[in-house]
This record gives structure tokens, sequence and C-alpha cells, in this order.
């Protein structure tokens, strides 16, 4: 939010998804009362590939362009290793990883002919993880190491990847 608040404020427009309506709106008010045009928004589940798309095609028919994609979603949930279940490893991954691996793969067209970037925001835990959080930190280095690979191609095809 606080990412969309500042290009907001510097006159981009911005779109925000979110699982929440609720904490969408709140976000989209925020985003709005920073200055700029008012964010468009997508209540959608990034742990999904068609809602992935959704998005994507929403950003592509109704803006024509992508000059910055931040890959920011959510958070996993942390506790006991032991008492993890796979469900749950999916769970995170399918949000922190894989909404930004597929996401990044749809909007890399539009990223390209805007030379553009893609931000993908991680956490410390990646290279310091603790005993309770194996899910994030395991998907943090992993959106770091995507993060690096991808820069490659960005080098090749002209956008910027941090």
């Amino acid at each position: 939010r606080g990412i969309a608040e500042v290009f907001a404020r510097e006159g981009a427009q911005t779109v925000i998804a979110a699982t929440s309506e609720r904490n969408l709106a709140t976000a989209a008010e925020a985003i709005a009362a920073a200055g700029g045009p008012k964010p468009v928004t997508a209540i959608l589940d990034l742990r999904r590939l068609e809602d992935c798309q959704k998005l994507h095609a929403l950003v592509k028919k109704g803006l024509g362009r992508c000059d910055v994609l931040v890959n920011n979603a959510g958070a996993t949930k942390a506790g006991n290793f032991l008492e993890l279940s796979d469900d749950t490893w999916q769970d995170g991954f399918a949000l922190k990883f894989f909404g930004c691996v597929r996401l990044s793969r749809l909007f890399w067209p539009m990223l390209k002919d805007a030379q553009g970037s893609v931000v993908n925001i991680g956490g410390g835990a990646a290279r310091t993880p603790g005993a309770d959080f194996t899910i994030g930190a395991s998907c943090n280095a992993a959106m770091a190491n995507f993060s690096k690979s991808l820069s490659r191609l960005g080098m090749k095809d002209g956008v910027t990847v941090n």
C-alpha cells in the first residue's frame, strides 16, 4: 500500500489486488488520499493462476500498459515446523512465490514494451531464517533467487528486476 501511495502521489495510475474486499477498499481510500489517480482495484486470489490471468487482463484491457510490477503478496503462516502441514506449505508458496512467478511471466511482454521494472518484495528471513518462520523464509529465498535469475532475462529485454 505504501508503495502504491508514493506512485499515486507522483501521478501514476496504480492497480491493487487483494482477497479481502474490506482491506482493498481501505487501501484504495488511503492511496487516493495520497493524491493522484484513484487506484484500480481487483478482488482476486493470487494463489490461483486464473486470478493472476484476470489481473493481467484487467490491466492490459483497461490501461494498455504496465511500467512497474510490484509483487508483494501476503504473508505465509509461521509456526512450529513439525506442525505445519503440506497444505500450509503449498498455500504459502502458492501466494508468495507462484503468484510472483505467474504475474512476472504474464506481465513480461508489457514490461518489455515499456522498458519497465519488476520489484519483488521478500524479506530478510531469506538470509536469516528463524525456526518458527520456515515457510516464509523458504519462500523469500526462492523469490530472491527467482529475482536474480529473472534479472538476467531483464538485461536482455530491457526490464529492470529487483
